[in-house]
């Protein structure tokens, strides 16, 4: 079943922070950058490390192992050693909830 899941009040994550979600096949991050906030699924796609704890600036994340860089927004890989796309997730701010949407952005 597809659906918006509540994840936090949006005025408690604050700018360049992240929160994480699990959903039953991924653990998400929740990423408030550039006074927006992205969900991205809290892997690199170089070699499967978790993005927590990486570099937030510019509405993108560093992987704290080898340093690739990824956009929040579209989940492009932005240098090496990454070469593929991170998932991303769509957000909303409901009532002042940050929600994500329980399927990844195609």
């Amino acid at each position: 079943m597809t659906s918006w899941i509540n994840v936090i009040s949006a005025n408690e994550l604050p700018e360049g922070e992240y929160t994480t979600l699990e959903l039953p096949d991924t653990e998400l991050l929740i990423i408030k950058s550039e006074g927006d906030v992205y969900a991205v699924e809290n892997l690199c796609s170089h070699q499967s490390f978790e993005l927590a704890g990486g570099e937030i600036e510019n509405s993108e994340i560093t992987c704290p192992l080898h340093e690739a860089r990824f956009c929040l927004k579209t989940g492009k890989a932005l240098c090496e050693p990454a070469e593929e796309k991170i998932k991303t997730y769509p957000v909303r701010i409901h009532e002042q909830i940050i929600q994500v949407f329980n399927r990844p952005i195609e």
